[in-house]
């Protein structure tokens, strides 16, 4: 195949003057970490050569040299190709330190043959601390009313790698007369957390992975921590997770995340509650035990099992080991069922999980109506848990599940795919 590249046509003053096409060369590559719009008004205070870039900055570098060359894939020696800037200004987008990157290039007044490019990039540093705060009145199909804040905080180039922290506050108070409310206040649903998250514009991994994942497909890590409580069904829980995510991009429109590790684990924490949120198990329960004879104690003026006293106390004097209350086999299956079922909603849940996820898109631009998004997961969960449950005797649990140090945990391969 040949290919004909046209000549070079360019207007001077009231000329056109054309050319034969010309491959150039990059013979030095500048980049300036602050400040660009006026780095030809103010002094160089701060420079340094790293690996044939040249680093300037206006005030003492803040950036350590290899965090920021890593992500600049036009290179001195190098031939001019156009992929090289869309690549170089996706990468250090992709730092969230600066503003979208802006690389221009000259004409080395050294070379006479006009031949080599003198390439320069200038970044935009966003502040290095940020602040964000909201507040929402909110109204649905389950809360009548409620009132939400949200707070966030950030810094930028934490480690002068350009890495970014942020820490997340939020806050939930509702009213809701569709859900269990035994002591009838007004706010009876809440809900509060707050996350932690660490960004490196890198893989952050004991070994060096450039052979396996090499910077053209701009990898990145995110290491975070979360935990929530909330009162909003009744049972009420804590939620505490961590994770360590890598994200990168193998092709242009292409992407992969994986999780290497996910950690969740759910806490009950009124577990008391659990008959006045399923009415219809205790309905079932109570209509058993109206058939026995049952202690006063544990019955209310209408002659009811008390929540939790009295329904606690008649599934141990049924299923417990002194056993005082004989059912018919019928009633017995049916209590049986109504505890398994208590238990299982009720015990908290250890889950350790890894996934790997893989996105693709033929799409390439905003106006580009012909397109299809493939997307792709795998998931596991609690494989290593179950081998350590059994070769460590570990106790089984009320329904005769394994467990983790008396943790129930959650065992799980699945397969999501969407097109």
């Amino acid at each position: 195949m040949n290919l004909l590249i046209s000549d070079y046509s360019f207007r001077a003053g009231d000329s056109l003057i054309t050319t034969p096409f010309k491959i150039y060369k990059i013979s030095e590559v500048n980049i300036y970490t602050d400040n660009p719009s006026s780095k030809n008004k103010v002094k160089i205070v701060d420079s340094v050569v790293y690996n044939n870039y040249n680093l300037y900055s206006i005030d003492k570098l803040k950036y350590r040299p290899k965090a920021i060359t890593d992500a600049v894939f036009i290179t001195k020696g190098g031939i001019y190709a156009d992929y090289k800037n869309n690549l170089t200004s996706r990468s250090l987008n992709n730092f969230k330190v600066f503003t979208y990157p802006s690389i221009q290039y000259e004409v080395d007044p050294r070379d006479s043959l006009q031949s080599s490019l003198i390439a320069n990039i200038y970044l935009s540093p966003r502040k290095k601390y940020s602040f964000g705060a909201s507040f929402d009145a909110l109204h649905s199909n389950i809360q009548d009313f409620g009132l939400s804040g949200n707070t966030s905080f950030s810094i930028r180039n934490l480690f002068n790698g350009a890495e970014t922290f942020e820490i997340a506050a939020r806050g939930n108070i509702g009213s809701s007369q569709d859900l269990a409310n035994p002591d009838n206040t007004f706010f009876n649903i809440s809900e509060y957390g707050a996350d932690m998250r660490l960004n490196f514009p890198r893989l952050f991994f004991p070994i060096k992975t450039d052979k396996i994942l090499p910077k053209e497909m701009i990898p990145s890590t995110q290491i975070s921590l979360g935990f929530a409580k909330q009162q909003n069904i009744g049972l009420d829980k804590e939620n505490f997770t961590g994770s360590i995510t890598y994200n990168w991009t193998p092709k242009r429109y292409n992407a992969v995340r994986f999780d290497l590790v996910n950690i969740q684990y759910i806490k009950n924490i009124n577990v008391n509650n659990y008959f006045n949120v399923y009415r219809s198990s205790y309905a079932a329960l109570n209509n058993i035990a109206n058939n026995y004879l049952i202690e006063q104690e544990y019955l209310n003026e209408n002659g009811n099992l008390t929540i939790p006293i009295g329904t606690n106390w008649f599934l141990d004097q049924v299923l417990g080991e002194n056993q005082s209350i004989n059912p018919t086999p019928s009633d017995l299956d049916e209590i049986r069922s109504i505890n398994e079922r208590k238990n299982r909603l009720t015990e908290n849940n250890l889950i350790i999980a890894s996934s790997y996820s893989f996105s693709k898109t033929t799409k390439t631009n905003l106006l580009d109506n012909n397109f299809y998004v493939l997307r792709t997961k795998l998931e596991t969960a609690g494989n290593l848990l179950s081998l350590f449950a059994d070769g460590s005797n570990q106790p089984l649990g009320p329904n005769g599940n394994k467990t983790f140090l008396i943790l129930n945990f959650l065992n799980m391969l699945k397969q999501n795919l969407n097109i």
